[in-house]
């Protein structure tokens, strides 16, 4: 089976893979993957045109994971091995703006500010990358041997190597840091706007960037990690951390109870604490909120909680609508819960999981019969 994605917005920095006379796309395009020539609009277009996404020797290949930065793109695709039959063979490509060598190009001479057509990332091709992770102008990836890679902006120590300097290719992070963050197996990589959390196997906490909001889970007097720091509380509450989310300049915690911890800026009330103030240390949800949490995606400002239930709650900024609620209230610092269903005949589509962007919200629905 072909692997289809479908893209719209802002092409102006090649973060869809479109053409460069291609400034935006306001109607949904698909970027296949299947037999056929390479194909590119021949002409300036804001309407619909398909464009093959991979060269013809990769047909059999499938999109797994895709990223988007704040205007770039990572797509890591596995290949069909004819001896076995089994999509293995795993490569990144990437496209759009290259400003802060996020796309990680500069082995393949890749120095344009902006990449409008799709390219390999040969020098990660064998080190059987398995997750690809963005948000903001850095790129981090996870291979299978649970070590860690990173490039691109790193003026906040975002990517956790001691220094501050822009990485022009991915970097083994996990071999930079010598000391006990080095040895460990990461299960997960989530990235801030300027910050980044990490989840190993045994369910331990580590982060590196800018603290000032709190969002690292550290105390106040940290403003930042240069390189990445074990993050105690949990060890101490005994809290089984099961999987983490990072919004612009927050975090939250789902633990292995299904309760979740919240830190980080709270300017909009998006750590859901009745206030408006910073959380440094990861913090409970109100007493009231005795949610069984099955997934949450975060925006700039914003935040979303699926619960084990199908139930949909959200808090902080809703200046664009991006909280699905109809007032024109502009933030809100308590969780509050919307209805996301619709029926129809004999079956009821309820909400499986958000994703957040900078300002605006999707919810994934799966159908249930009556």
């Amino acid at each position: 089976m072909p692997t289809c994605i479908y893209v719209v917005g802002s092409n102006k920095n090649g973060q869809l893979a479109l053409n460069a006379s291609v400034e935006y796309m306001n109607t949904l395009t698909p970027l296949v993957v299947n037999n056929g020539e390479n194909f590119s609009p021949s002409s300036p277009t804001k309407t619909f045109h398909p464009m093959y996404l991979l060269p013809n020797r990769f047909t059999q290949a499938s999109i797994i994971r895709v990223a988007c930065g704040k205007n770039h793109s990572i797509f890591l695709t596995s290949t069909r091995i004819v001896s076995t039959n089994k999509l293995d063979d795993k490569r990144v490509w990437v496209c759009g703006n290259n400003y802060f060598d996020q796309l990680g190009l500069m082995e393949t001479g890749g120095t344009e500010l902006d990449v409008f057509d799709l390219r390999e990332l040969t020098s990660l091709r064998e080190e059987r990358v398995c997750e690809v992770i963005s948000k903001g102008l850095f790129t981090m990836f996870l291979t299978s041997n649970h070590k860690v890679w990173g490039c691109g902006h790193n003026e906040f120590f975002q990517l956790g190597l001691g220094h501050t300097q822009k990485v022009q290719l991915p970097v083994n992070i996990s071999a930079a840091n010598s000391h006990d963050f080095g040895k460990l197996e990461i299960a997960q990589v989530e990235c801030g706007y300027d910050h980044t959390c990490f989840l190993t196997i045994d369910g331990q906490v580590w982060a590196c960037g800018i603290n000032e909001n709190g969002q690292l889970g550290l105390h106040r007097n940290y403003s930042e990690a240069i390189t990445p720091v074990k993050i105690d509380y949990f060890e101490q509450a005994n809290a089984k951390v099961k999987h983490i989310v990072c919004g612009g300049h927050h975090s939250l915690f789902i633990l292995q109870d299904e309760s979740l911890l919240v830190c980080g800026a709270n300017e909009y009330g998006q750590c859901s604490q009745g206030h408006f103030e910073d959380v440094f240390l990861p913090t409970p949800l109100p007493e009231q909120f005795q949610l069984r949490v099955a997934d949450a995606s975060c925006g700039r400002r914003h935040t979303i909680l699926i619960t084990k239930d199908h139930g949909v709650w959200v808090c902080g900024e809703n200046v664009f609508g991006q909280l699905g609620l109809t007032d024109t209230r502009s933030d809100y610092p308590l969780l509050t819960n919307i209805c996301v269903t619709f029926k129809t005949g004999s079956e009821m589509k309820l909400v499986r999981s958000a994703h957040c962007g900078f300002n605006y919200s999707y919810f994934l629905t799966s159908i249930f019969k009556l």
